[in-house]
Protein backbone atom coordinates (compact mmCIF):
# COMPACT_ATOMS: atom_id res chain seq x y z
CA UNK A 1 0.00 0.00 0.00
CA UNK A 2 1.22 4.03 -0.13
CA UNK A 3 1.62 4.45 3.36
CA UNK A 4 4.07 1.10 3.84
CA UNK A 5 5.94 2.41 0.35
CA UNK A 6 6.34 5.93 1.83
CA UNK A 7 7.75 4.97 4.60
CA UNK A 8 10.13 2.47 2.89
CA UNK A 9 11.09 5.15 0.48
CA UNK A 10 11.69 7.93 3.85
CA UNK A 11 13.85 4.71 5.55
CA UNK A 12 15.78 4.55 2.15
CA UNK A 13 16.25 7.47 1.67
CA UNK A 14 17.69 8.20 5.61
CA UNK A 15 19.68 5.25 4.80
CA UNK A 16 21.32 6.53 1.89
CA UNK A 17 22.14 9.96 3.83
CA UNK A 18 23.79 7.97 6.49
CA UNK A 19 25.92 5.92 3.97
CA UNK A 20 27.14 8.94 1.79
CA UNK A 21 28.47 10.83 5.00
CA UNK A 22 29.95 7.38 6.11
CA UNK A 23 31.79 6.62 3.02
CA UNK A 24 34.37 9.52 4.37
CA UNK A 25 35.44 6.81 7.19
CA UNK A 26 36.03 4.34 4.74
CA UNK A 27 32.83 1.95 4.23
CA UNK A 28 31.74 1.38 0.46
CA UNK A 29 28.09 0.74 1.34
CA UNK A 30 27.20 0.08 -2.44
CA UNK A 31 29.40 -3.55 -1.40
CA UNK A 32 27.98 -3.85 2.12
CA UNK A 33 24.51 -3.74 1.16
CA UNK A 34 25.17 -6.45 -1.62
CA UNK A 35 27.05 -8.45 1.07
CA UNK A 36 24.37 -8.11 3.89
CA UNK A 37 21.45 -8.50 1.70
CA UNK A 38 22.68 -11.91 0.94
CA UNK A 39 23.98 -12.79 4.55
CA UNK A 40 24.25 -12.29 8.47
CA UNK A 41 27.33 -10.63 9.36
CA UNK A 42 26.78 -9.80 13.52
CA UNK A 43 27.14 -12.13 15.97
CA UNK A 44 26.05 -11.90 19.29
CA UNK A 45 28.35 -13.55 22.04
CA UNK A 46 27.14 -14.96 25.11
CA UNK A 47 28.03 -15.93 28.61
CA UNK A 48 31.09 -13.24 28.25
CA UNK A 49 32.78 -12.66 32.00
CA UNK A 50 30.79 -9.56 33.18
CA UNK A 51 34.15 -8.32 34.56
CA UNK A 52 35.39 -8.46 30.95
CA UNK A 53 36.76 -5.56 29.15
CA UNK A 54 36.15 -4.42 25.30
CA UNK A 55 40.09 -4.95 24.63
CA UNK A 56 39.64 -8.04 26.79
CA UNK A 57 36.99 -9.12 23.90
CA UNK A 58 39.50 -7.67 20.96
CA UNK A 59 42.43 -9.46 22.16
CA UNK A 60 40.26 -12.69 22.02
CA UNK A 61 38.86 -12.16 18.63
CA UNK A 62 42.07 -11.41 17.41
CA UNK A 63 43.90 -14.75 19.12
CA UNK A 64 41.06 -16.67 17.22
CA UNK A 65 41.62 -14.88 14.15
CA UNK A 66 38.94 -12.65 13.76
CA UNK A 67 41.50 -9.84 12.70
CA UNK A 68 40.82 -7.95 10.12
CA UNK A 69 37.74 -9.52 9.44
CA UNK A 70 35.44 -7.60 12.25
CA UNK A 71 34.38 -3.75 11.83
CA UNK A 72 32.40 -3.43 15.05
CA UNK A 73 32.78 -4.42 18.64
CA UNK A 74 30.30 -3.36 20.74
CA UNK A 75 30.26 -4.69 24.82
CA UNK A 76 27.55 -3.12 26.90
CA UNK A 77 28.54 -2.15 30.42
CA UNK A 78 26.40 -0.99 33.09
CA UNK A 79 27.19 2.21 33.77
CA UNK A 80 26.23 2.26 37.85
CA UNK A 81 28.67 -0.78 38.39
CA UNK A 82 30.89 -0.73 35.47
CA UNK A 83 30.29 -4.35 34.76
CA UNK A 84 29.67 -6.05 31.33
CA UNK A 85 25.93 -7.64 31.10
CA UNK A 86 27.71 -11.08 30.05
CA UNK A 87 27.07 -10.65 26.12
CA UNK A 88 28.85 -8.82 23.11
CA UNK A 89 28.22 -7.70 19.53
CA UNK A 90 30.91 -8.46 16.91
CA UNK A 91 29.95 -7.33 13.06
CA UNK A 92 32.23 -9.09 10.75
CA UNK A 93 32.41 -7.69 7.00
CA UNK A 94 31.02 -11.06 5.61
CA UNK A 95 28.81 -14.42 6.48
CA UNK A 96 31.56 -16.32 5.78
CA UNK A 97 33.94 -14.98 8.36
CA UNK A 98 31.28 -14.68 10.72
CA UNK A 99 30.50 -18.10 11.07
CA UNK A 100 34.54 -19.36 10.58
CA UNK A 101 34.42 -16.94 13.62
CA UNK A 102 31.45 -18.49 15.15
CA UNK A 103 32.48 -22.24 15.20
CA UNK A 104 36.44 -21.47 15.86
CA UNK A 105 34.62 -19.80 19.52
CA UNK A 106 31.58 -21.81 20.39
CA UNK A 107 32.28 -23.04 23.84
CA UNK A 108 35.02 -21.49 24.90
CA UNK A 109 35.67 -20.91 28.06
CA UNK A 110 39.86 -20.51 28.34
CA UNK A 111 38.84 -16.78 29.89
CA UNK A 112 41.92 -14.76 30.43
CA UNK A 113 39.91 -13.97 33.19
CA UNK A 114 38.41 -16.53 36.83
CA UNK A 115 35.10 -17.66 35.40
CA UNK A 116 33.32 -20.84 34.81
CA UNK A 117 31.20 -19.13 31.55
CA UNK A 118 31.42 -20.85 28.41
CA UNK A 119 30.85 -18.77 25.68
CA UNK A 120 27.78 -18.90 22.99
CA UNK A 121 27.97 -17.49 19.59
CA UNK A 122 24.86 -17.19 17.73
CA UNK A 123 23.56 -14.46 15.19
CA UNK A 124 22.36 -11.09 16.80
CA UNK A 125 18.57 -10.99 16.27
CA UNK A 126 18.47 -7.34 17.21
CA UNK A 127 20.53 -5.82 14.27
CA UNK A 128 22.69 -7.04 10.91
CA UNK A 129 24.88 -5.70 9.24
CA UNK A 130 27.22 -2.33 10.23
CA UNK A 131 24.96 0.19 8.96
CA UNK A 132 21.85 -0.57 11.42
CA UNK A 133 24.89 -0.54 14.38
CA UNK A 134 25.93 2.75 13.16
CA UNK A 135 22.55 4.08 12.72
CA UNK A 136 22.09 2.32 16.56
CA UNK A 137 24.75 3.78 18.35
CA UNK A 138 25.53 7.20 16.54
CA UNK A 139 22.74 8.80 18.44
CA UNK A 140 22.54 7.10 21.56
CA UNK A 141 23.50 8.07 25.12
CA UNK A 142 26.43 5.69 25.01
CA UNK A 143 28.38 7.67 22.70
CA UNK A 144 27.80 10.88 25.19
CA UNK A 145 31.20 13.02 26.18
CA UNK A 146 30.74 11.70 29.76
CA UNK A 147 30.92 7.78 28.74
CA UNK A 148 34.41 6.40 28.99
CA UNK A 149 35.67 5.16 25.62
CA UNK A 150 35.86 1.55 26.84
CA UNK A 151 32.08 1.34 27.11
CA UNK A 152 31.37 2.80 23.58
CA UNK A 153 31.07 0.62 20.84
CA UNK A 154 34.30 0.33 18.50
CA UNK A 155 34.98 0.57 14.41
CA UNK A 156 37.19 -0.94 12.46
CA UNK A 157 38.28 -1.19 9.15
CA UNK A 158 41.20 -3.67 7.88
CA UNK A 159 41.59 -4.55 11.51
CA UNK A 160 42.65 -0.91 12.48
CA UNK A 161 40.38 1.31 14.75
CA UNK A 162 38.37 4.27 13.43
CA UNK A 163 36.28 6.86 14.62
CA UNK A 164 32.71 6.24 14.84
CA UNK A 165 30.66 8.57 12.90
CA UNK A 166 29.97 11.77 14.77
CA UNK A 167 26.30 12.13 16.22
CA UNK A 168 23.69 13.84 14.11
CA UNK A 169 21.89 15.53 17.00
CA UNK A 170 22.47 16.34 20.57
CA UNK A 171 23.04 13.59 22.77
CA UNK A 172 21.35 12.86 25.97
CA UNK A 173 23.31 11.11 28.83
CA UNK A 174 22.62 7.53 29.89
CA UNK A 175 20.82 6.75 32.80
CA UNK A 176 21.64 3.76 35.03
CA UNK A 177 19.47 0.28 34.63
CA UNK A 178 17.34 -0.17 36.71
CA UNK A 179 19.18 -2.37 39.45
CA UNK A 180 16.49 -4.80 39.38
CA UNK A 181 16.07 -5.46 35.40
CA UNK A 182 19.78 -5.80 35.50
CA UNK A 183 20.10 -9.34 37.95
Amino acid sequence: DCHSMTSSLASSSSVMSSATSLMEYGFDFRETMKRDSVGKTTVMLRNIPNNYTRELLIELLDVHGARPSYNMVYLPIDFASNAGFGYAFVNFVAQKEAEAFMDRVQGFRSWSVSSEKVLEATWSSAHQGIESHIARYRNSPVMHASVPDEQRPALFKDGVRIPFPTPTKKLKAPRPRNEAGSA
